[in-house]
């Protein structure tokens, strides 16, 4: 006598690096990324204020490991985005020469992404209405820091051409 088969399920298959994201998603991630690192960085500059001295060491560790993660979480998503526009990952290298990361990323931005799926996977979803409302959020963000240091940046060089010489003058 034949004992019944009972299916087993599969394993999960493990995560995909060959992802694909489109420009208004890529956008969004890699902002959450440095906003992610900064409320971090910042409880952590509130807890180093609160408790001074021997904690200081550790701060400055963990302050490093939050900038290490923000850099390995862009380089994910830009490699995700290399994809979207049919490039290896391995362009994501160019990151490493001096201005090739502003290139690189304004391009990402940029470069349409390939509208049939390709070697890296199908074409990503089109965004929602969250990331709409997000990527408008982080691109007047970005316009308001802009217009920010365009303006208050000469004034920050007077401020301190200024406070140099009333130093002199003490």
């Amino acid at each position: 006598m034949q004992a019944a088969h009972t299916p087993v399920a599969a394993p999960p298959p493990p995560p995909r690096f060959a992802a694909r994201v489109g420009r208004l998603r890529y956008l969004n991630l890699l902002a959450a990324t440095v906003v992610g690192a900064l409320v971090v960085l910042l409880l952590l500059c509130l807890a180093l204020r609160t408790y001074p001295g021997g904690v200081a060491i550790m701060g400055v560790w963990m302050a490093a490991g939050m900038v290490i993660w923000q850099q390995i979480a862009a380089a994910v998503v830009s490699v995700w985005r290399l994809h979207d526009v049919g490039r290896s990952g391995l362009w994501a290298l160019i990151w490493l020469m001096p201005y090739g990361g502003v290139v690189a990323m304004l391009y990402l931005l940029f470069a349409p992404g390939n509208a049939v799926p390709n070697r890296f996977g199908p074409v990503p979803a089109q965004p929602g209405a969250f990331d709409k409302v997000a990527g408008a959020v982080v691109l007047a963000s970005l316009l308001a820091l802009a217009v920010a240091g365009w303006w208050l940046g000469p004034l920050a060089l007077v401020v301190a051409f200024m406070d140099g010489l009333m130093a002199l003058g003490r």
